[in-house]
């Protein structure tokens, strides 16, 4: 690798005139985005570039991204695409650590110029040349050495963030302000909660565990002109980001563990961890088309042999010429194609069964009786997390080997996501749980619902609703003895 200080005039490497040059050009942290520190280092290198007589026909940059964490940086798997291709017949970066901080980058880097026959050269650096015993040797003690600083690097900065996370301090918070909270002033001991933000933070929470998704409440907040904290538009991704702060609670993630935090609490944590949990269960299902009919996924075939779930689908039907919606069992979905049935009525007959049993004395009561799992499920999650805790800080203290933590820390993560999991189910209260004192009336509330709030309802109620076969010898009618609802409750 030949390294050209900036005032110098001459490469020591051996290059052709009009050799074609690429220049890469890296910043392991850019927290503002301004692209300050990769722009300065493309412009000192265009000026070596012009010096030595490289025409630049490319320039690879990788902003705010780190070649000690390992993550991949689009801009140097780029430039070594091209390189392999042929492009251009030399490299120009600033410093040799701005292309590689692993030996195994090194040695392969190595292997891939001496493929090509390529010439790397650096603003500044050292003054070796990789095509030769030595240079290489010198590159692999550079590369040892910012390894090293790396490393000494992470673990100073691990070691703060111990201290901070231990005495319960702020361990950021100088960006943009979040939702509920105050400018978080540095120094103070924590942001103060803005009230009538943190008022609709709890709107929102609510209505979310009460099963309302999450571009309804983009929408929502919308239409009502709340203005984010960048005076934006509100997005799905805007409020999943809220939900799923842990900060709502008082909370923050540290080596993925939740623990305690000075960020004062808008919800409580068993709020929180329902939230987390329906936010993970509706992440997992993110792909699914939107749903437009209220039993799509709950309705499915009785015929023999085929149990598939039905779908919704708006079909002319043959009789009245009119487009009509109709749950039926799609063949190209796996069904036996023999199950078609209209869609209202169907849905009429299992809004009136759960009519019947929500607004019931006795559907409160067991609702009652059964709210206590989710408080016992969390004192679980609370304590497995602290003796994770304990575990990470024993293999720290040196009194258990780094195999045993290992080990150990993988039974407790299968007991952590077992919990989740539990936790994820008993989500169905919080979509019920506005009945369970028996003074309101799913009936008379049900037309100002939301199709995501009576679906997530008939989830939460019916195992499912079997259509069975027609009766072709009946009238050509709606027969509710086709549907059968199986409850939960």
């Amino acid at each position: 690798m030949a390294t050209v200080p900036a005032g110098s005039h001459q490469a020591t490497a051996v290059l052709s005139p009009r050799t074609r040059a690429a220049i890469y050009v890296r910043i392991s942290s850019d927290p503002k985005h301004d692209g300050l520190g990769v722009n300065r280092q493309e412009r000192e290198s265009r000026e070596l570039c012009r010096r030595l007589g490289l025409p630049v026909i490319a320039v690879f940059v990788d902003d705010d991204r780190s070649a000690f964490s390992g993550k991949p940086r689009p801009g140097h798997l780029a430039l070594l695409e091209r390189l392999e291709l042929g492009n251009f017949q030399a490299i120009v970066a600033w410093h040799p650590d701005r292309l590689h901080r692993s030996p195994l980058e090194l040695e392969s880097f190595i292997d891939l110029l001496e493929r090509t026959r390529a010439t790397v050269v650096t603003v500044q650096g050292g003054d070796y040349d990789l095509s030769t015993a030595s240079g290489r040797m010198t590159a692999r003690v550079v590369g040892a050495v910012a390894r090293h600083e790396s490393e000494h690097k992470s673990e100073r900065l691990r070691a703060k963030m111990r201290e901070l996370v231990g005495g319960g301090k702020m361990t950021g918070g100088t960006g943009n302000r979040a939702f509920g909270y105050e400018q978080y002033e540095k120094g103070t001991h924590q942001p103060a909660i803005r009230e009538e933000e943190a008022a609709i933070v709890r709107e929102l929470v609510e209505r979310y565990l009460a099963g309302e998704s999450l571009i309804g409440l983009a929408r929502d907040l919308n239409r009502r002109r709340v203005p984010t904290v960048t005076c934006s538009r509100w997005r799905v991704t805007t409020v999943r980001g809220l939900l799923g702060s842990p900060r709502l609670a008082g909370l923050r993630e540290y080596e993925g563990q939740l623990v305690a935090s000075p960020w004062p609490a808008i919800i409580d944590a068993d709020q929180y961890h329902r939230l987390r949990a329906r936010l993970q269960a509706n992440a997992r299902a993110h792909r699914r088309a939107a749903r437009r009919y209220l039993l799509t996924g709950i309705a499915c075939c009785g015929r023999e042999g085929c149990g598939q779930p039905l779908v919704g689908r708006t079909i002319k039907s043959t009789s009245t010429h009119r487009s009509e919606p109709r749950y039926v069992c799609a063949k190209e979905r796996g069904g036996c194609g023999g199950i078609s049935i209209m869609a209202l009525p169907v849905e009429e007959r299992v809004t009136e069964a759960l009519f019947e049993v929500v607004d019931s004395a006795e559907f409160a009561r067991r609702l009652r009786s059964e709210n206590g799992q989710p408080p016992q499920i969390q004192d679980e999650v609370e304590m497995v997390e602290r003796r994770l805790a304990e575990l990470a800080q024993a293999w720290a203290d040196g009194d258990i080997t780094r195999a045993e933590w290992r080990a150990a820390r993988a039974r407790l993560h299968e007991r952590l996501d077992a919990l989740q999991r539990r936790l994820g189910e008993a989500t169905r209260h919080s979509v019920l749980e506005r009945w369970k004192e028996g003074d309101r009336s799913l009936r008379q509330e049900w037309s100002s619902l939301g199709l995501d709030q009576k679906r997530a309802i008939a989830a939460a109620m019916l195992r499912r609703v079997v259509i069975q076969p027609s009766d072709r010898s009946a009238p050509r009618r709606f027969d509710s003895r086709r549907v059968t609802i199986e409850r939960k409750f």
